[in-house]
């Protein structure tokens, strides 16, 4: 069943370590071509999906989902090259 399904509250720990572990594999393809700013990869990647799931929390209480957007273009524009 699939996280949404299922609720927040049910979420395990398999749902947070995919999720983890596809935007590790994301930073690592980035830093891989050279055009990451920051590292290392690991600890980056809690700080990246931490940050995609305020923002998500966020938009489903009610925010702006462009201002949303805005924040997390300005943020990969910033770990990037």
């Amino acid at each position: 069943m699939l996280f949404a399904e299922r609720g927040y509250a049910a979420a395990g720990r398999e749902e947070i370590v995919d999720g983890l572990g596809m935007v590790r594999e994301a930073l690592r393809g980035v830093d891989a071509a050279g055009r990451l700013k920051v590292g290392p990869v690991d600890a980056l990647a809690l700080v990246v999906m931490a940050v995609l799931h305020e923002a998500a929390t966020a938009i489903a209480d009610g925010d702006d989902p462009g201002a949303m957007h805005s924040v997390i273009d300005g943020m990969i524009t910033a770990i990037t090259v």
